[in-house]
């Protein structure tokens, strides 16, 4: 069975033992990222989710990354631990399944962290908990209930990089490792199999803060440009606000009509100084999304000489000839 799904509108993450007749040789489970598909700076992201019983060796986490991770390695990246629960203090405590922790990691001349311990008042592990984190330009901020967990000043010098460039979210359920100092199959001692549950991911953002929706299976070589050629797309957004857009080195900007729809045009070879023919992965192939909402961008598509990824054949459009733009977290 599969160890990430969907069940009654819930994302699931299970993890389960792998057995050799009566002995357990091994552990699978599943991580959730959303790497080069929806990335964001700055804002609030919430997840409300029930951790199961954490025993001795179960590590469930929501956190973000930077997105850069490629290409500047951990910690230059920076991690945020919105939430880790299963710790070894809190396995020693007895509050295994109450303590929740945030923790930033970044990199100064080496890899430093800041982090601290909450403890509810009740087991997590019976009901759903919202856990979130507020990132300014000045602060991190994490809560459990809306009860603080947590908080660091990313103002200095030496946090210029990390907290100030977009990240993705990872949701996942670990079995052993360092956190829980569990090393060993014989060290894990948790109820199996076990459910990380999560009701949904949510992300707010005021005017100045940014969203990515990037995919590169869907912008390839395979979709041709042609000066002249522009590319439509509309969604959905905050009524009377306004959407903008960054795509093949151009800004865009477009107000949000009263019932929360927006529309408008891009012409990727508008500069003068692009060829009259390119394929997207001249130009690169994100797309910058601010104040959109996730998962509700459209693009059309039917213009000759062009093709959508996306759809790959006509037959796949809909009445009105477009695909949507969504955010496939299944990789």
């Amino acid at each position: 069975p599969s160890n990430a799904a969907v069940r009654d509108g819930n994302l699931v993450i299970t993890a389960r033992q792998t057995m050799s007749g009566d002995e357990v040789v091994g552990f699978t489970s599943a991580r959730i990222r959303t790497q080069d598909k929806f990335m964001f700076k700055y804002g609030t992201i919430e997840a409300r989710i029930k951790v199961p019983d954490l025993g001795r060796g179960l590590w469930p986490a929501f956190w973000t990354l930077g997105n850069n991770f490629p290409e500047v390695g951990w910690p230059a990246a920076g991690e945020l631990d919105i939430m880790e629960m299963g710790s070894q203090a809190a396995i020693l405590s007895g509050n295994v399944n109450r303590t929740v922790k945030s923790t930033a990691h970044y990199d100064d001349s080496g890899h430093k962290f800041y982090g601290l311990s909450l403890v509810a008042n009740e087991d997590l592990n019976d009901d759903f908990h919202l856990f979130r984190m507020e990132w300014t330009p000045n602060l991190v901020s994490t809560y459990l209930d809306d009860v603080k967990i947590w908080e660091i000043d990313i103002t200095a010098p030496y946090l210029s990089t990390e907290f100030h460039n977009p990240h993705f979210v990872v949701l996942n359920l670990a079995v052993g490792g360092t956190f829980p100092n569990t090393l060993s199959i014989g060290d894990v001692d948790a109820p199996f199999p076990a459910e990380l549950q999560v009701d949904y991911v949510r992300v707010y953002q005021q005017d100045d803060a940014e969203q990515w929706l990037s995919c590169p299976k869907h912008f390839s070589e395979n979709m041709v440009l042609q000066r002249d050629m522009t590319v439509p797309l509309w969604g959905s957004g905050k009524p009377g606000g306004e959407v903008a857009v960054q795509f093949a080195g151009q800004n865009k900007s477009v107000r949000v009509n009263d019932k929360g729809e927006w529309r408008l045009a891009l012409d990727p070879l508008a500069t003068s100084s692009k060829p009259d023919v390119m394929t997207i992965a001249s130009v690169g192939d994100t797309i910058i999304f601010t104040n959109v909402l996730v998962g509700e961008v459209w693009v059309a598509s039917g213009q000759s000489n062009m093709e959508w990824p996306l759809s790959r054949t006509p037959k796949q459009w809909n009445r009105e000839g477009h695909v949507p733009y969504q955010v496939d977290l299944s990789d």
